[in-house]
């Protein structure tokens, strides 16, 4: 394999549909905040859709950032086989495959239901189908390869899978050469099941390419304004996903790697996987950097490579590598990594304790604020609480215990002019600037926060 050969990139597909989402935002077509019954009115589909299990008050903006309370068409197993034998499909058949009821909103669940119904909204709205709104607005424009089969055929030198050749043969090995069925078949029924959250075939090059366009300042494939959102979608409290607690926005998750005696590096990007492919797409603003991990198997074997907690697997550990790397070895960024110490996230030092106390309970304020202080006392004690953080911080976050003291202090002071009402009712232009001011300061903050989540909360 080469960097220009052609491999699925799975969940990164996700990627793609947040940026056109956000791109027909900006375009007037609609708002974040609308609802699913507002967005896909009139579609011919949408009304056949069962609305006991599809709950058509979710906005755009709960479907981004999983927090839809949808339930998962993948659930329905059965259902989800047939979709590779079935004569004709839709996209809209996924959804109709979904068994149970909706849940409230607001808590965070993984989930490709949402996708699909973005998609839906994506062709209703822009007109087109999905695949030629994403060469009108980023392939052809950014110079990207990319096809997303059924619509697009499977190109034949797309590498093959590689796994555990169950059920029809034993070990490891290429997996279509073993089954009874070849590439053309096996991607027409795994591009249904993952249209669009996953089924997008590019290869290492453009997708490099475009993890550097759709997140750098100095990209192209977002306006100012929709890359603002995009980042804003990541200030939301982290999450567990994939095994680390991490911030998962519009598609887009936040995560810190360290590695013992270099530093911390911040990064944004999406991992992909599944049908025996492997991907990892992470952009790190401090290098100005974007490195893409692809493979043709699922890299379950990893030797010692995952050990560190803040990697977990092979992808990770590869990725943060090359950004160490590529730090230490730079002369204009070797000055921006933090040094730190790894932390086993299963314990913690009596010496900890009192800060760990104040964290939590700077946490569980939060939690039962809703994550939104209304008031000049709230703001006040908030900040109180952050000073006691920088007293009591491990030496190596020191410094970024004193920048998130300064956001914390900045928020305060640009809430107070709107009589405390939350980040996000904040006039849009306002919240953009602020977002945009104060970007590389909520990166130093988030290495305190990583510490913080699990050293204090995790486990415990």
């Amino acid at each position: 394999m080469t960097v220009s050969t052609p491999i699925p990139i799975g969940s990164t597909s996700k990627t793609f549909v947040s940026a056109l989402v956000l791109t027909q935002i900006e375009q007037g077509l609609y708002e974040v905040t609308d609802s699913l019954g507002q967005v896909l009115s009139g579609h011919p589909d949408y009304e056949s859709f069962d609305k006991s299990k599809i709950n058509a008050d979710v906005t755009v903006a709960q479907m981004l950032s999983m927090r839809s309370g949808l339930p998962n068409y993948n659930d329905n197993r059965d259902g989800v086989s047939g979709l590779f034998k079935s004569a004709t499909w839709k996209p809209a058949d996924n959804i109709d495959l979904v068994q149970d009821a909706f849940v409230e909103t607001g808590s965070f669940d993984y989930n490709d239901s949402n996708l699909v119904l973005l998609g839906l909204i994506a062709e209703f709205q822009g007109g087109q189908s999905l695949g030629e709104l994403y060469r009108q607005t980023f392939f052809d424009p950014l110079g990207i390869w990319a096809v997303l089969p059924p619509h697009d055929g499977v190109p034949s030198d797309t590498a093959h899978p590689y796994g555990d050749l169950a059920p029809f043969a034993e070990g490891f090995g290429n997996i279509v050469e073993a089954a009874p069925y070849d590439l053309d078949h096996y991607w027409l029924g795994q591009s249904r099941i993952r249209w669009p959250c996953c089924g997008l075939i590019s290869t290492s090059e453009d997708l490099a390419r475009w993890g550097y366009n759709l997140y750098s300042t100095n990209g192209s494939a977002l306006t100012e304004p929709a890359r603002a959102m995009l980042l804003e979608s990541l200030l939301s409290d982290p999450v567990m996903y994939q095994g680390v607690m991490q911030n998962y926005g519009y598609m887009t998750t936040q995560r810190t790697y360290e590695w013992s005696g270099t530093g911390t590096i911040t990064t944004v990007g999406h991992p992909g996987g599944g049908g025996g492919y492997s991907t990892l797409m992470r952009y790190a603003p401090e290098l100005d950097l974007t490195v893409v991990v692809l493979a043709n198997s699922l890299l379950q074997e990893s030797g010692t490579c995952s050990a560190h907690p803040t990697h977990r697997d092979v992808r990770h550990c590869l990725a943060a590598r090359i950004f160490a790397a590529y730090a230490q070895h730079s002369t204009t960024t070797s000055t921006t990594v933090s040094p730190t110490t790894a932390v086993a996230a299963s314990s913690v030092d009596d010496d900890l304790y009192e800060y760990c106390l104040l964290w939590k309970g700077i946490r569980n304020e939060i939690d039962e604020s809703g994550g939104s202080l209304q008031s000049a006392e709230e703001w006040t004690r908030r900040i109180a609480w952050t000073e006691q953080i920088l007293d009591l911080a491990p030496v190596e976050y020191r410094e970024a215990a004193e920048t998130y003291l300064g956001l914390v202090k900045a928020r305060a002071e640009l809430l107070a002019q709107y009589d405390y009402v939350g980040v996000r009712d904040l006039p849009s232009d306002i919240r953009t600037d602020f977002i945009e001011e104060h970007f590389q300061e909520q990166q130093i903050s988030n290495v305190l926060i990583d510490f913080s989540t699990t050293t204090c909360l995790d486990g415990n």
